[in-house]
């Protein structure tokens, strides 16, 4: 059967560096405000048994598998169970509504990646334009790129763009935390996007009703009264921002999820590096309104962005807050963060952020604690900046604020940095060649609890035995040489070529490599038709 009801489009394009009506992060919406989700319990999805290009030993299909995988948590609701029979790997009739498929399209046979497009994924989604149930979706990725699993030179990561492709195919769009999962932005390499960050898990969680922590709302008006439409709107949390989305057009928005604390929050206009651009809006109709200047919720409206005030929410309640009034406009502009990675340690961190305008700004902080800003020199375009990462400093996203002196006028990089463990090495194996059922023991460093040991078609849990040793079973796969990859939790990873030869399996058929591509562009986005 083929598709009658309107489509929505999410596609992934590489770029440098959704829409929530009265519900936070940024969901894909009808144009009657409802958000896209699927209504059943179980969605099967099947990946193309041809593959990835170049990819021969099957990790391709593993780091499919993966990327599903990192969406968990829905499954308390939504649970997403691949179907491995070979007749329907073998089709490649993804527009069909009876099979949700991941297919790598190699001749533009989908028409997406043709003419400079730039396009690395896309996701179609088709749904009813009444409810907002999601009929079918497809995650299709260029077949014309470069893809790799083991972090080839100028390939694009599968696992990472199929892990943000899979946001799409459950219904949310992109977001402007700067380092999230569903940010669209991605190069070459990039693994980042393996792993979820909260603002991600969070608005997964709130598409399938797995509201279990605290939420607070409000709405956003201007200095005049008017509702403010499509205001990024951030709950932020001992400098990082947990749970972020936008403003409906009556200017009302809803963060659920967050965890007891203490928070800030603010509402930024989407005119840096994620704009209206990157929002699927033709269906849902949303205005974007960026006006407006960065502004700090305060009882009377607003309150300063150097000692913002603050709000506490205990576990499970709900928080209205009196109308965050925003402040005028200013022109500087973040569009990147050039040093993404902080690691805690006794050095020094140079650190910068790029864009336009920065010289307006006075004052460089970066809140919360564990950061220490040692020194800071601000230009035109480049804002650079030496940190020292205290030992205890908390793990995961942070944020950075410019501040002009003369009236307080704030720009933020919304988690522009993480603060994240080293990456693991991997030095040596033993024994270097095994059967299906040896354990293997991995030798190297930064072991991390959680960590996933890939090799081919198979990923294993790696059972710590110190920080620099771990053992896993090798599963039953087909004979041959393999690279042996190691990931930790949050995504990094590090792999030793033809460390592991496996004996005693089937036949391995080996399949020509394609030749690299210029780098394509990783864009996610949403787009509607009739």
């Amino acid at each position: 059967m083929t598709k009658t009801l309107r489509t929505l489009l999410t596609v992934l394009t590489l770029t440098l560096l959704s829409s929530a009506t009265a519900f936070s992060y940024v969901h894909q919406q009808t144009r009657s405000q409802q958000s896209l989700r699927w209504a059943e319990a179980v969605v099967t999805f099947v990946i193309q048994s041809d593959g990835a290009p170049g990819v021969s030993n099957g990790s391709d299909t593993s780091a499919v598998r993966e990327g599903f995988a990192a969406w968990g948590s829905t499954e308390r609701f939504l649970e997403l169970r691949e179907d491995t029979d070979s007749a329907q790997r073998a089709r490649t009739d993804w527009r069909s509504d009876d099979v949700h498929m991941v297919v790598w399209d190699e001749t533009n046979e989908s028409g997406f990646f043709g003419g400079g497009s730039g396009l690395i994924a896309v996701t179609p989604v088709d749904f009813d334009p009444a409810t907002g149930e999601i009929l079918d979706a497809d995650v299709i990725l260029d077949g014309s790129r470069n893809w790799s699993t083991t972090l080839n030179a100028g390939s694009f990561d599968v696992q990472a763009v199929v892990t943000h492709e899979v946001g799409h195919f459950l219904g949310l769009d992109h977001s402007a935390v700067h380092r999230a999962t569903m940010n669209p932005a991605v190069l070459p390499g990039d693994t980042w996007q393996r792993s979820l960050e909260t603002d991600d898990q969070a608005g997964a969680d709130s598409l399938y009703a797995l509201h279990t922590g605290a939420s607070l709302s409000g709405t956003v008006i201007s200095a005049d009264g008017t509702p403010i439409s499509g205001a990024h709107v951030v709950a932020e949390r001992r400098g990082s921002p947990v749970a972020a989305g936008l403003s409906d057009s009556e200017g009302r928005y809803r963060i659920q999820g967050l965890p007891a604390g203490v928070y800030v929050v603010y509402a930024e206009p989407l005119n840096g590096s994620v704009t209206s651009a990157h929002l699927q809006l033709q269906n849902s109709g949303q205005t974007i309104d960026s006006d407006f200047g960065t502004t700090f919720w305060g009882p009377n409206g607003s309150s300063s962005p150097r000692v913002p005030s603050e709000l506490s929410l205990a576990a499970g309640s709900e928080r209205a807050l009196s109308p965050l009034q925003t402040e005028a406009g200013t022109p500087m502009r973040i569009t990147r963060s050039r040093t993404p990675w902080l690691r805690p340690g006794p050095l020094a961190q140079h650190a910068s952020i790029s864009g336009s305008a920065l010289s307006h700004a006075d004052t460089v902080l970066i809140p919360g604690n564990g950061l220490q800003l040692l020194s800071s020199r601000v230009g035109i375009s480049t804002v650079t900046m030496e940190i020292l990462v205290e030992p205890q400093a908390e793990l995961g996203l942070r944020s950075v604020r410019l501040i002009r002196d003369r009236d307080d006028a704030c720009v933020v990089l919304t988690g522009g940095f993480e603060v994240r463990l080293a990456a693991p090495t991997v030095t040596g194996v033993t024994p270097r060649s095994a059967t299906p059922g040896t354990r293997v023991e991995v030798s190297g460093g930064n072991f991390q609890a959680g960590a996933k040991v890939f090799v081919g078609p198979s990923v294993s849990a790696l059972t710590l035995l110190a920080a620099d040793r771990g053992s896993f079973v090798l599963p039953a796969i087909p004979s041959g040489t393999y690279d042996l990859v190691v990931q930790s939790p949050d995504g990094q990873v590090t792999r030793l070529a033809n460390g592991l030869q496996v004996t005693g399996g089937s036949a391995l058929v080996a399949a020509p490599l394609e030749p690299a591509t210029a780098p394509p562009s990783l864009g996610d986005g949403s787009g509607g038709g009739g």
